[in-house]
Order: C-alpha cells, then sequence, then structure tokens
C-alpha cells in the first residue's frame, strides 16, 4: 500500500462521489485523492 498524499477530508470527498448517483457511469478508473498533485 502506497503513501497517502491527500487529506482525511480528500478521501471522505472520494467516497462520497463514488456513493452518489453522479459516479454512475464512471468504469474502470484509478481515482487518486492526492489534494490536487496529481493533474
Amino acid at each position: 500500500m502506497g503513501v497517502l498524499d491527500g487529506e482525511p477530508a480528500d478521501v471522505a470527498d472520494v467516497v462520497a462521489f463514488l456513493a452518489g448517483p453522479d459516479s454512475c457511469w464512471l468504469t474502470g478508473q484509478n481515482l487518486r485523492a492526492t489534494g490536487g498533485l496529481l493533474i
């Protein structure tokens, strides 16, 4: 397991997005909660 680059709030935002209806068409992606470190 790698080092977490983001803050806990960043991870919470990703989890909330994935649990919500906006992510229904998202498939086969790697989401990194890096706080904007990677673009």
